[in-house]
């Protein structure tokens, strides 16, 4: 989405993203600081989230990928929905990153629950987008 095209909203729940990753990522080294853990798993753990990040931020330059549809395809609520879905996503992923992190160094465990909440908030905003989606091309498709 060019910037041109991002609303108000758009780009608040970007810079949430990118604040919640930072904040992620700086709880990781505190944690890591305080418990005595390895460098390299510090290291691991924070390149994963990052590579993550930067995967679905890259996807949301490119929306067509995301349902496999031609780029001609891929234009007007096509694509914004495309790119909200991905975009969303990106922040329940985030978000849900700093809650353990904030547990971890209150030392108080979260249930297995958490995992479960989390990837049911995820797959629940991904199938209404993809609803969506799918209803606009089977009418550009008849």
């Amino acid at each position: 989405m060019n910037k041109r095209d991002m609303t108000k909203f758009d780009i608040f729940v970007e810079i949430v993203c990118g604040i919640l990753l930072m904040v992620s990522v700086s709880l990781q080294v505190i944690y890591s600081v305080l418990h005595s853990l390895s460098i390299f798993s510090l290291i691991i753990n924070v390149l994963i989230v990052v590579l993550v990040y930067i995967g679905l931020s890259m996807l949301s330059c490119y929306p067509e990928k995301v349902n496999a549809i031609p780029q001609e395809i891929c234009i007007g609520n096509i694509r914004r929905y495309s790119i909200k879905m991905i975009r969303y996503a990106k922040l329940i992923f985030v978000a849900s990153l700093v809650v353990p992190e904030v547990c971890d160094l209150l030392e108080h465990t979260l249930g297995q629950w958490y995992s479960f909440v989390v990837v049911v908030l995820i797959v629940g905003e991904i199938i209404y987008y993809e609803i969506k989606i799918i209803k606009l091309i089977r009418l550009i498709k008849k």
